[in-house]
């Protein structure tokens, strides 16, 4: 069995004039450190109960209302994992048909979902109103030259 041979340890001497290195923490800087430490402080706390209020808002919604963005958040990630995968079927020359076919009805058919979950019309039972025309009074009553 081999052990290792440990070097020794050779402390060198201060050398005379040589200058001592600067204490990391001053007066000034730590009265900075601790104004920028409160400021951290104050905004996590704030961050905190704004991410309680949403999760409160959240949970005080209907169940129905719950179920409705639960099941749209899991549409929209599912709907997300088919967009890549159509891209590197896109990509792919010898790819699949059948393959290619069924991904493109999977879109179709979360595509709808996320439509309906989301609360949109469908395409073209919706018509928005004309804007209303109103009547612009002269400024003045002068002849134009």
């Amino acid at each position: 069995m081999t052990e290792a041979i440990a070097e020794p340890i050779v402390e060198t001497p201060m050398i005379q004039g040589e200058p001592k290195a600067k204490p990391f923490f001053t007066k000034e800087n730590a009265k900075m450190y601790a104004a920028q430490a409160a400021i951290a402080r104050k905004q996590a706390i704030a961050d905190r109960q704004a991410r309680l209020d949403a999760a409160k808002a959240f949970t005080e919604l209907a169940p129905s209302e719950v179920y409705r963005q639960t099941r749209l958040a899991h549409v929209r990630s599912q709907l997300a994992k088919v967009d890549t995968e159509l891209d590197e079927l896109l990509d792919d020359p010898s790819a699949d048909q059948s393959r290619l076919k069924a991904i493109l009805e999977a879109s179709k058919v979360l595509s709808e979902q996320e439509r309906k979950l989301s609360n949109r019309p469908d395409p073209g039972s919706h018509r928005p109103s004309p804007a209303k025309r109103t009547k612009e009074q002269p400024t003045s009553y002068e002849p134009v030259d």
